[in-house]
């Protein structure tokens, strides 16, 4: 104490890492944001509504038609939306990506399988890690309201934490995916896709918010890292 009262000039911090950078949102007022771009764009399929973006579910697999990205810097993220997306045919699929290329993504949201030997909920949450020929679905729980969920991704290092809420307040993990370490960040952002089996009608996902925390500081009070 004596030191720090002769010598406040000093400026020494102790153990502390970059600040952490303010949340980067978009409400989806109109238009989006700058940063964003489109991968595979389909304007006809894509839209605002009363304070929502909304994306028409895709007959392609992620990344075929209008996957939102934006660029993101290396290191910790966090990133979350609010949706509102009801599917009920196999595979229909809206959320959230971190996104390499079409062979290697993770995706978080809601989704709708239902399929002998798989397991399956129906209309649930779902944690899908896609890597070169593998394809992990892992912990899928059935939701609160079968119309609406919180969806947040956590990065720290090379672990993908996926937690859901039903009221943005409390928050439950529902999984965790290992990714390599040369997996590339090349963007992260939405999907609505995987409508294989319904040509005759669109499904919206509706997505009320899009928030990005980056660097040190993002995770929430009372989370503490290993066997805490």
């Amino acid at each position: 104490v004596i030191l720090v009262m002769m010598f406040p000039a000093a400026g020494n911090v102790y153990a502390q890492d970059e600040p952490p950078s303010s949340p980067w949102r978009d409400e989806f007022d109109g238009p989006l944001a700058d940063g964003w771009h489109w991968v595979n764009e389909n304007a006809d399929k894509w839209g605002f509504t009363e304070g929502f973006l909304r994306i028409y579910t895709s007959p392609y697999g992620t990344g075929g038609e209008n996957l939102l990205l934006r660029p993101i810097a290396e290191g910790d993220f966090s990133i979350e939306t609010h949706l509102f997306f009801t599917p009920d045919t196999n595979f229909q699929f809206a959320g959230l990506v971190i996104w390499q290329d079409e062979s290697n993504f993770l995706q978080f949201g809601r989704a709708f399988c239902e399929y002998e030997g798989a397991p399956c909920v129906g209309n649930g949450i779902y944690f899908d890690y896609t890597g070169g020929e593998t394809n992990f679905a892992t912990q899928i729980e059935n939701p609160f309201n079968p119309a609406e969920a919180y969806l947040r991704l956590e990065r720290r290092g090379d672990m993908v934490r996926a937690l859901y809420s039903h009221e943005g307040i409390t928050w439950t993990e529902i999984g965790t995916h290992w990714i390599p370490p040369e997996f590339q960040v090349n963007g992260v952002g939405l999907t609505s896709a995987q409508d294989f089996f319904t040509e005759e009608w669109d499904v919206p996902a509706d997505f009320d918010y899009f928030e990005l925390t980056e660097g040190w500081g993002f995770l929430p009070e009372g989370f503490h890292d290993g066997d805490q």
